[in-house]
């Protein structure tokens, strides 16, 4: 793709992580879809190009509020003290995290949606600058009068739109599941919408965005189903996501504290070495010289200890030899009769029997190593008992350190005759 000089990168919140659009006048093309959620990671931002990038719906907060028309020159002030009333007001040092956009109401007042940034942790910005920020549901072209619906980072978002197709309110959701309580929830907003004045009816349409465009009608039947009957009231539709549209740029201006933050780190990080340097280093000279002073004492001592206790240390290789000549009866793993217990678990009817069952232990080597071997003959009147025991015996988490080789069953005159063999892996 040619880079054109007015080519703009947009960074928007995809369906499982950050995507990179390409943004050529009217046209809309993707650069890379990423499965990152956080935007420092992102490597493959162009420099060069100018970056705008939108922020997802779980980092803004939706707000709304209802001036009379005369007052709409005092909106400013008006937003600012309603942000701080609800306790969302940051300070200065934070950039500017909010923004708002007046409407028209059929009442003739005017209705101000507001857009709450919450102040961005480390990590939230990318590398690249951005030249200017929005909000996600800005970039994307909606209905009039409708309920939309897509996921952002794997959970869902909603929007709900006007009559001018104006997106007047938002809202992410924790479930990556749309749920008869995604539904109440939805319901409620709308009750408070109209409550307010500011929807004067119940939306036209559910619209469900899809990232996959090869869904088939079945896929939207189950979906519909998991939705909720209700929202066939509303139209219910499942659409492929359009290709978003390069938003105008808002006022949002949040300071990026990374480089700041990223810098005190650094800062913090060369103290800490700095200092246990020189602790290391004095701790050094303290000891060559308690070394210079001792080392003749120190030898004799330790030569002296040295002598006490060798006699516990062949005690204590002699009981470790004693123990590992032991192991084949005192390791559970070995002990015939738990192994047997184990086998005889493994039977998945009382209509099979054991004829014979041979558990050796052959040693191998001076370290008291032994070779496990299991022989298991038997019988059964069932072609598919036998390879039920089969499987329950491959299966046994109690026998997991053996390998069985087992043969097929042999039909004969009283039944199917078995052998399954095993030996230590």
């Amino acid at each position: 793709m040619s880079n054109n000089k007015s080519d703009i990168t947009l960074l928007l919140p995809g369906e499982s992580g950050w995507d990179l659009w390409n943004c050529s006048g009217s046209k809309v093309s993707l650069l890379e879809e990423t499965s990152l959620s956080s935007a420092l990671e992102i490597s493959q931002i162009n420099s060069s190009k100018p970056l705008r990038m939108a922020f997802p719906v779980k980092e803004v907060t939706a707000l709304s509020i209802i001036i009379p028309a005369e007052e709409a020159d005092e909106a400013d002030d008006l937003v600012s003290l309603h942000v701080e009333k609800v306790g969302l007001a940051q300070g200065e040092e934070m950039g500017t995290l909010h923004q708002y956009s007046i409407s028209d109401l059929s009442s003739g007042q005017k209705f101000c949606a507001i857009d709450v940034l919450r102040p961005p942790v480390e990590g939230s910005l990318p590398k690249v600058s951005p030249e200017s920020f929005a909000i996600s549901p800005h970039c994307f072209p909606m209905e009039a009068n409708a309920i939309t619906l897509w996921q952002e980072f794997g959970k869902w978002v909603l929007t709900i739109t006007d009559q001018n197709a104006k997106p007047i309110h938002y809202q992410g959701f924790t479930g990556a599941k749309l749920t008869t309580q995604i539904h109440q929830d939805i319901q409620f907003i709308i009750a408070q919408l109209m409550l307010q004045g500011i929807l004067t009816s119940q939306p036209q349409r559910c619209i469900i965005w899809s990232a996959n465009q090869d869904i088939q009608p079945e896929g939207f039947e189950q979906l519909a189903e998991a939705v909720a009957p209700n929202f066939s009231a509303y139209g219910l539709e499942l659409l492929t996501k359009p290709a978003p549209i390069l938003p105008p740029a808002g006022t949002l201006l949040p300071a990026d504290t990374r480089a700041e933050r990223v810098q005190a780190r650094l800062q913090r990080q060369r103290n800490i070495i700095f200092s246990v340097v020189g602790v290391l280093l004095v701790a050094l000279l303290g000891f060559a010289c308690f070394k210079l002073i001792s080392l003749q004492k120190r030898a004799q001592l330790a030569e002296r200890e040295a002598i006490e206790k060798t006699a516990s240390i062949q005690s204590i290789v002699e009981h470790s030899d004693k123990w590992q000549e032991l192991a084949v009866v005192v390791d559970s793993q070995n002990d015939p009769f738990l192994l047997l217990l184990e086998c005889t678990r493994a039977i998945p009817s009382t209509s099979l029997r054991f004829n014979r069952t041979e558990i050796t232990h052959q040693p191998v080597d001076e370290d008291f190593s032994t070779d496990l071997s299991i022989v298991i003959e038997g019988v059964t009147e069932n072609f598919a008992l036998a390879t039920q025991f089969d499987e329950n015996l491959q299966k046994r988490p109690q026998l997991s350190h053996l390998k069985w080789t087992n043969q097929s069953p042999v039909k004969t005159a009283t039944g199917w005759k078995f052998t399954y063999r095993a030996e230590r892996k």
